[in-house]
């Protein structure tokens, strides 16, 4: 059945190191946080496409996401937990792309905080 246009809120990653991840849910947001851009552009993870985990689950997106998710992780200046928007509908398995867009937002909770300096 396919799904209304729908938006999920994300960490794209590779598809190669998604099935890694997806075996463990309770982690699976926190390890696609921490994956990096070079890993996912690296020839062999790209070659296996992409998708985003979104609410501790993962969606494969279709030829059209794949090609946006490679041209979003080539352009972006972050290294890693690349968190994005992606606009599409699912069909199956498979999540077919309409838009996708790199979210800001989250740059707020990267920062690390100061170090405390304790009083003795």
């Amino acid at each position: 059945p396919v799904s209304a246009e729908t938006t999920l809120h994300g960490y794209v990653v590779d598809a190669m190191c998604a099935k890694g991840m997806a075996k463990h849910p309770e982690t699976a947001m926190k390890k696609a946080a921490s994956h990096t851009r070079m890993c996912a552009i690296e020839e062999e993870c790209a070659r296996s496409g992409f998708g985003v985990f979104a609410d501790g689950k993962w969606y494969k997106f279709d030829g059209a996401g794949d090609k946006q998710a490679l041209r979003l992780l080539r352009n972006t200046t972050k290294e890693k937990g690349i968190m994005v928007d992606a606009t599409g509908t699912l069909t199956g398995e498979t999540f077919a792309v309409t838009a996708l867009t790199e979210r800001t937002r989250d740059a707020q909770k990267a920062k690390t905080p100061a170090k405390s300096t304790e009083r003795k």
